[in-house]
This record gives structure tokens, sequence and C-alpha cells, in this order.
């Protein structure tokens, strides 16, 4: 991670993508997409390997597992002169544990570095160099317990996660599980899907970081002509000395203005809410609804939140949202159970299926382009909802998409049929 270091034989690669994907692109590997080009890749359980003679595809002297070794990542960039800001580090998702160095200095170790649904943000204001050349590198471990894949074609085979009433092995980490082990429908993902998920990125600020606004809902139901909007947003003070400024909301259709005066002690973090009870200019009067693709039209709004400190912007985030209320009810029919959806009150027929995002992670094919054709055609099939089973973290963009088309997005999240 210093400008010393010269890579010589690594391989291109583009990011998010696992570390099979990157092989595979750069001809180590066949694409495990295509026929049965499974089987000329080296399984992460030895005993998958041993079972099935895979060990003499591995590409490594001795042909060891390919998949026991941690990865490097290596990039450089510029870093552009930008005093007075903090620089923090973002990793939206890794898999599985990750270790990072930024101009030889040692940002984060494997033992905090963990969890492939987490994101990562870290203070690199004291390790990045301003107006030069920065170098970062990124050790990537697989998962903890890779598991064996089971038999496929075995529907809803509860073996796969757990055994005598045991949590099966792969099934110990808070990773891809079952999908990436194998199932009824799908083949086992030789690596685990190791790797980078999401991008990574340089965010500035000041002191004080905005962090994950969100924008609550509150129909006076039946009635949809009044609306209550509730702003949360998280605060952190970055600096070791108590700092106080101003939080400042803007809602630019309706020209909602609101704000609070917050003090922070040295590394606090504090979490503010603006309720219609106490801004009552949240209240808003027959506000343009979000509906579901078939049931209306998609409106949204833009919010912006500053956190000033005498007079200057610490940090700005900016929200996209619909004034929406979604509940659901348990109803029963002839004596079985269904789940009911309702959308600012009214009873949504839920259309629609599975989508499954790119089993390599490819960065092309977890892109806003792909994923934007993907949801258009879904809506011109008049569907209005779908899901992804075991998903991997997905992009703010994807969420974004799903909004301004009008999908309803179902997070089928270990295991439907535990449920």
């Amino acid at each position: 991670s210093t400008e010393c270091f010269t890579p010589v034989n690594w391989y291109p690669t583009s990011v998010p993508t696992t570390v099979l994907n990157t092989l595979v692109k750069n001809g180590v590997y066949p694409d495990p997409r295509i026929g049965l080009n499974m089987y000329f890749i080296p399984d992460a359980s030895d005993e998958f390997n041993e079972e099935h003679d895979l060990s003499k595809f591995s590409y490594l002297p001795g042909k060891r597992n390919p998949w026991k070794d941690p990865y490097w990542y290596r990039t450089s960039f510029e870093m552009p002169k930008n005093p007075n800001k903090r620089q923090w580090l973002v990793f939206n998702a890794i898999n599985y544990r990750s270790e990072v160095w930024l101009n030889g200095k040692m940002v984060a170790d494997p033992m905090d570095m963990v969890g492939a649904f987490r994101r990562f943000k870290y203070d690199v204001t004291n390790y990045i160099k301003p107006g030069e050349s920065n170098h970062l590198a990124v050790k990537v471990y697989g998962v903890d317990h890779p598991g064996v894949p089971g038999t496929q074609l075995d529907p809803l085979n509860i073996t796969r996660v757990q055994k005598d009433g045991e949590r099966t092995e792969i099934m110990k980490d808070v990773t891809f599980n079952v999908a990436a082990v194998g199932y009824d429908c799908a083949p086992d993902v030789r690596d685990r899907m190791m790797g980078i998920w999401q991008d990574v990125y340089i965010e500035c600020t000041g002191d004080i970081d905005i962090r994950d606004p969100f924008v609550k809902t509150k129909l006076s139901l039946p009635e949809t002509n009044i609306a209550m909007l509730s702003v949360s947003t998280e605060l952190v003070n970055a600096a070791s000395i108590a700092k106080r400024g101003l939080l400042k909301g803007t809602i630019e259709e309706v020209g909602i203005k609101f704000e609070k005066e917050v003090e922070l002690a040295p590394g606090e973090t504090k979490i503010m809410i603006f309720s219609p009870q106490e801004f009552t200019q949240l209240i808003i009067d027959k506000p343009l609804l979000w509906w579901p693709a078939g049931y209306g039209d998609q409106n949204l709004y833009h919010m912006t939140l500053n956190f000033e400190i005498d007079g200057d912007i610490s940090d700005k985030e900016e929200v996209i949202f619909g004034i929406r209320e979604i509940t659901k009810e348990l109803y029963e029919l002839y004596g079985e159970y269904g789940l009911r959806v309702h959308i600012n009150g009214q009873k949504i027929l839920c259309r629609g299926g599975y989508l499954m995002v790119d089993t390599l992670l490819d960065s092309e094919m977890m892109g806003e382009e792909r994923f934007e054709q993907e949801l258009r055609y879904l809506k011109e099939a008049n569907l209005n909802t779908f899901c992804m089973e075991d998903i991997p973290n997905l992009p703010d963009i994807f969420f974004d998409l799903c909004d301004r088309y009008g999908m309803m997005f179902w997070n089928n999240f270990h295991q439907c049929h535990w449920l």
C-alpha cells in the first residue's frame, strides 16, 4: 500500500466483483454460468473437491484450494487538495473479512471488518495525502465456514440449513448462506462470493457527518389528503472536542424548511428526529402520493439535510423519497393464512416473482444501466413486485430505481421455507 510497491502479474479488475469473477474474466477458470463449467473449478470445500476430483483444476502451486487464501485488491488514486475537511473511506459491502491498508498504514483489521451485510466507514484524514497519489490495498478473506455443497434438484431440503436441530456449517456466518453453497434450483458458488460487493470511495465532510437520513410517512387513513412526515438521521462528531451547530432540512417541492440546534460531545453519535408533532410544517396538505406500478403515479420528493457550524456546511445529504404509508396484515381464508399488503390504505395485488443478481457480482451486471433495464421490463410486463432470495447487499441506486418504476421489493432473506 505504498508507492514503493510495483504490482507484477496482477489481474486487472473492477469493483464490485468477486474473486472468482476476476479469475474468470482473466481466463484462469471457465465461466461457471455456462454448461457444466462449474465442474472445472475447485470448490471452497476440500471434502467436496476430494469427492468430485476437483482439486486438479486448481491454478495454484501444489493444486491447493484456491479459496483458502486471502486475496489482495489494490488501486492508486489522486486525492485533490481539500483543506479543513475530513476524509472517510467507505466500503458499502465486502465478503467476508477484510484488512485495509492506506499509504502504508493499517485502517482496519479482519476482526473488525467482518460480515457481508454491513457497511464500513473509516476516518482516514491522518492517512490520506491531499494533492498526491494515494495507494489503497484491501486483503479479502473468504467465509469462515464454507460448508459442503448439497445435492441439487432436492426441493426444500432442510438439511442444507440444519441437521439434527443444529445449524449446518454455512449457516454460522453472516453471509450469502444457502444460495452460495447450492440449493434446489441453483449450483453452489465456488468461492462463496468472496470479494468486494459494492463501491469503495472517499467521502469528504467537516467534523460532523450526516448518516442514513430517512423519511417515514403517516397518512390520516382512510383519507389520504393529509400526510405527516417524520425525518430521522444520525449525526457523528469525528472531532476530539464538542461541536454545536444547526441541522437544517428542506423539502423542495413543497417549500418546507425545518431546523434544530444540536450539540455533540467528542466522538458522539446521536440520532436526530424531526416529528410532525414538533415541526408542524412536516404536515402536508394534499400530498402527491407514491403508488406501485399500475395503481397510480410514482411521485417523488427531494429532501436536503445540511449541518452548519458557524455558517459553514460540515456535511450535506440529499434524499429522494415517496410519500406513502405501507401496512400489512395476516388474513385468514378457509383456514389458511396469507399476507395482505396495503399501500396508502388500498389493498394491492402483488404480481411478480424472482429476480436474481449475477452469481459473480460482475460490475457490469450490477450497474445502474442493467438494473434499470430489468426493472423497466418488469413494469412493462404489468408486474409490481419482485423478490431476491438470500441476496448480497444491493446498492442504493437499485432502490432508487424501484421507487422510480413503482416496483415493490420483497427481501426474501435467510430461506423462505423457514416461514
